[in-house]
Formats: C-alpha cells, structure tokens, sequence
C-alpha cells in the first residue's frame, strides 16, 4: 500500500517489483491477497478487487468516507472491509456484492479489522479507543474491550484464537479473549501496528522501530529492528523464518 494511489506486487526471493497495479484516486490504505487475487481499499472510499494479471476485476463503493482496513474471511470468499464512515462491510467475493453494511454502535470511524481464525468472530478497532468484538453473521455486538486511551492502530488474532494483540499510540496490548482482560502490556509508544505469527509463539510490532517478542514466559524481546523512520506494518514469513516491515522512508524491508 502506498501514498501514490497505487499497490506494488512483489516477488520475495528476487526483491523485484512484478506489479504496479493503478486505479485508486486517493492513497492506498490497506491491501490483502485473496487466492491469486489482490484486494485494495483506499482513502478514494472504494475496494479494488484486482486479478492476477494485474487487471481490475471489481469495484466495491459502499463506504462514504475512507476504507481503512480490509480482512479477508478464511474461506476466501468473503471479505470485510472498515471505514471511517463508521460502517464496517461484509462482501461475497463470488458476487462481487455488499451483503450487508452495518453501522458502528457507537458511531465511531473505525481504524482496522481482522476476521478471528473461526471466520464467525471479527474484531474492530475504533477512532474512539475501543476495541470491539462482533459475530459477523449476524451482525451483533458481542463485546467491546476498553483498555486503550487513543485510537486503535491494529490488530491480530492468535491463530488458536484464544488472544487478541491490539496496537494504538499508547501501546499494544494483548487480551484473552476468554477472560475479556489484559494479560499483557507492550510499552510501545507510538504502536502502528501489531501480528502474531502462524504459530502464536512470537508477536510482532511496528512503531518508531519494529520488534519482535516472544508470547511465552516473560515476553522477552528477541530483536529490534531500527529503521530511518517509523515502522508503519508488520507481518511473518512462513513459519516465522522472516519479517517484513512496511516504513514511513517508503521502503519495503525482509528481515531474516
């Protein structure tokens, strides 16, 4: 994703830029893969679905206002999209169609989302500093977790879906999702971002640098990535052997 209104593809082992892929008007907020498919939301207010050729396959404009995040569902054939239109929607993939768009219950924009591995839970996060939990079927409120004193900036499910880790300004916190509490606080001012990796055992997160800790006993931090400028995302490689870092000095970084 990048302020020039367009998604880069790139091949990982030759560090070559395969695919520039234009349509948005406005700059890049989000991008995720769906199959061999790309998805794009945008400040413009609308989701690209993009094919693997490069082609754009669809346009989804419900949102009034910019799309901040887009998750895709485990099946690959939905996908939700927020916005800070305070709507966060549900789209079939197959139809190219919303489903349903529902409002935030507190009419707050929302910042990011991420579908929890089950694909029936979602989590949000909003301008407002909460963090919400929805069941995506039938569009319910089913619990919100307060915790976080500015806006929420991402966030990522353990892949057994027990914790949720959370990122915003003041920090990244991870919850347990069983007890609806903190069991842990990452002074990480600044926070950009945060992932577990596949296996739950190390949590990654982007702020003024990117950092990588372990989940089980003391939460120690095994590395620390300094980048020129802050470090925007964060996500693993297979099987946790890589990190890539997304950074405000417009440079895509693998770490090994």
């Amino acid at each position: 994703a990048s302020n020039d209104h367009t998604v880069a593809i790139f091949d990982k082992s030759s560090a070559q830029r395969t695919q520039v892929l234009s349509g948005h008007s406005k700059k890049v907020l989000d991008v995720k893969f769906v199959g061999d498919h790309v998805l794009s939301c945008s400040a413009d207010k609308t989701v690209k679905l993009w094919s693997a050729e490069g082609a754009e396959a669809a346009t989804f404009s419900d949102h009034t206002s910019d799309v901040t995040s887009i998750s895709v569902h485990p099946s690959n054939s939905y996908f939700v999209s927020t916005s800070s239109d305070t709507t966060w929607g549900f789209h079939d993939i197959s139809t190219n169609s919303c489903v349903a768009l529902v409002n935030d219950d507190s009419d707050s924009a929302i910042t990011c989302g991420s579908f929890h591995p089950d694909g029936v839970i979602l989590g949000m996060g909003t301008k407002d500093s909460a963090v919400k939990i929805w069941d995506a079927k039938d569009a319910r409120k089913l619990l919100q977790l307060d915790g976080h004193t500015s806006e929420v900036t991402g966030l990522s499910f353990s892949e057994n879906g027990y914790y949720l880790a959370t990122s915003a300004k003041d920090g990244v916190k991870v919850w347990d999702l069983r007890k609806s509490k903190i069991v842990h606080e990452i002074d990480h001012a600044g926070a950009s971002g945060v992932a577990f990796d596949h296996s739950g055992s190390y949590l990654a997160t982007a702020g003024a640098n990117a950092r990588i800790y372990q989940v089980k006993g003391k939460w120690e931090m095994l590395k620390e990535f300094d980048l020129k400028k802050a470090a925007k995302a964060v996500a693993f490689g297979t099987d946790a052997r890589s990190l890539v870092v997304g950074s405000a000095d417009h440079n895509l970084r693998i770490f090994a």
